[in-house]
């Protein structure tokens, strides 16, 4: 299982820009899933979290997408952002969405599942230097990590961040 995907952030300088659809820019930055990202899905997937009545306690369908001014690289076994200011923001409606798709590499067919979260951060939110991303489940497990400079958010400013993650076998 290979994991990593692309987190893009569209940038509208004012409410009616982001109504209107005028963005001001975009930033792309690839990210890497975490070590706790991967330990948590396996439990996932093998029904261990959980709660007393069966239902499940964590799961991506309430995941957040946090942002920080964090410059440290990405390591594998980090647990949260690295930054000393973060935001997070909750899921746009209809997200997360998934897809599941078949790819040929040497006349082999290997799956390709992808899932995409967006959230869009309002005039008043995360109005700090961007300079990492991430998705963390409800219970705050950080899935993925971004690291590269998304500029200055400012005040008034609405910024909209889609992740897709993808995992190859």
């Amino acid at each position: 299982m290979i994991g990593t995907g692309v987190f893009t952030t569209t940038r509208y300088d004012s409410r009616r820009d982001f109504d209107e659809q005028r963005p001001s820019g975009v930033h792309v930055a690839r990210n890497h899933f975490t070590a706790a990202g991967v330990r948590w899905m396996w439990e996932m997937m093998a029904g261990r979290l959980r709660q007393d009545d069966g239902t499940l306690s964590d799961h991506l369908g309430s995941a957040r997408i946090v942002v920080g001014n964090g410059d440290i690289g990405y390591v594998p076994n980090q647990e949260r952002l690295q930054g000393d200011q973060t935001a997070q923001a909750a899921l746009d409606g209809g997200f997360p969405t998934t897809e599941v798709r078949l790819l040929e590499d040497d006349d082999f067919l290997r799956p390709l599942g992808l899932i995409t979260f967006r959230a869009t951060f309002g005039e008043a939110d995360a109005c700090f230097d961007w300079r990492e991303q991430g998705v963390v489940t409800a219970q705050g497990v950080l899935i993925d990590r971004a690291v590269g400079d998304g500029g200055r958010k400012v005040l008034g400013s609405v910024w909209q961040t889609e992740a897709v993650l993808e995992l190859t076998g």
